[in-house]
């Protein structure tokens, strides 16, 4: 049997409910985890799920092997910021956009609106990127751990997901990276996860004149798997992840 490391999930424990696919993970594995830094551990996830910025502790900011040490900060302001700006002011954008609650977690509150319109707190607005063959929309799933290891490419029937989710996708495929990035904006897109903090969980991406526009950074990932062939690469790369972090 493999043997996995002790996994400390801090500030947050790591919550069954609802389930994140690391957490399904741990549980069909028998992945050792628990949520007080004084037991013994030997890897540090910084965990919190659903909030998109809490103030960190001198624990998060000084322990040793943390992943995703910079995710207490995963707006999508951040993103933006640090990845690919495609932000708009409503109030003075023509045309239509997106707006996002800058919550995580929160799909059903995200919509396209036309502008001009007035902003509203908490919410964020970004060009809306029509990336669509025929009448569904396309996205694209980075698998990240410490670099890319898989894109899945998937087709669902509306922007955004309608939960559940499974019922919204039509298809699923890996794609070879250079279908989203070149060389050179894959080297850029690793050192903008390098200043972002971030390690390992999932990023979505759209393509805009064949350029990717980082969409969203997903360290607390979902577990649908949709179905068992990626399930199983899902299940392979956190496990063979946390084997090699220690």
């Amino acid at each position: 049997m493999d043997k996995y490391p002790v996994i400390l999930f801090w500030p947050e424990p790591n919550k069954a409910v609802p389930k994140s696919r690391i957490y399904r993970i741990c549980d069909e594995y028998g992945v050792e985890f628990h949520n007080n830094p004084k037991k013994h551990y030997d890897l540090h996830f910084f965990w919190s799920y659903c909030l998109n910025h809490i103030n960190p502790d001198m624990f998060t900011l000084t322990d040793s092997n943390v992943i995703n040490r910079g995710c207490w900060d995963i707006s999508k302001e951040k993103v933006n910021a640090i990845f690919n700006d495609f932000s708009v002011d409503p109030e003075t954008h023509i045309g239509i956009c997106v707006e996002k609650a800058d919550k995580q977690g929160v799909h059903g509150l995200h919509r396209v609106i036309k502008c001009p319109a007035p902003r509203k707190e908490g919410y964020v607005y970004q060009r809306y990127i029509d990336d669509m063959d025929g009448n569904l929309y396309i996205k694209y799933r980075v698998y990240y751990a410490d670099g890319i290891e898989h894109i899945l490419k998937s087709k669902k029937k509306s922007i955004f997901g309608t939960y559940p989710f499974n019922t919204d996708y039509v298809s699923h495929e890996w794609v070879g990276v250079r279908k989203v990035f070149t060389e050179n904006e894959q080297a850029d897109f690793d050192r903008k996860c390098a200043i972002f903090g971030f390690n390992y969980g999932d990023i979505d991406v759209m393509m805009e004149n064949g350029k990717p526009i980082i969409v969203d950074v997903n360290n607390i990932v979902s577990s649908e798997p949709f179905t068992q062939w990626i399930k199983d690469v899902q299940d392979k790369q956190f496990l063979s992840y946390i084997q090699r972090k220690i």
